[in-house]
């Protein structure tokens, strides 16, 4: 199973399901990302 597939199962990021298929709006994962980025020390 790849990674997104995963993370989609483990509901770890916004996504629709449209029958057998999978929909991302980009916007939502954006911030998804955003919110869940740490930061580097410089």
């Amino acid at each position: 199973m790849d990674t997104l597939h995963k993370w989609v199962q483990l509901r770890a990021i916004p996504h629709v399901k449209a029958g057998r298929a999978l929909r991302f709006d980009l916007v939502a994962l954006n911030r998804y990302i955003d919110e869940h980025t740490i930061g580097t020390i410089d």
